[in-house]
């Protein structure tokens, strides 16, 4: 179940980088203050918290189990 709640976290994060991208590239084909605006803020905001949740998926991880110590772990 840890695995699966990690892969969970890994798809959100990626699901927040694809739509910042996306955004991105529709803001490129706008004109106008505007369009820059959309791209320097909603973008980046998009795109930071899709490394960020990234970054904490990875670090934090999965709960290891623990093992015995007359146990291999193999």
């Amino acid at each position: 179940m840890a695995a699966n709640s990690l892969e969970r976290r890994l798809q959100i994060a990626g699901a927040v980088l694809v739509i910042g991208l996306a955004v991105e590239v529709l803001s490129l084909f706008g004109e106008g203050a505007v369009a820059f605006l959309v791209f320097a803020g909603l973008c980046a905001t998009l795109i930071g918290a899709g490394i960020l949740l990234y970054l904490h998926a990875v670090v934090s991880g999965a709960p290891h189990e623990k093992h015995d110590a007359g146990q291999s772990q193999f």
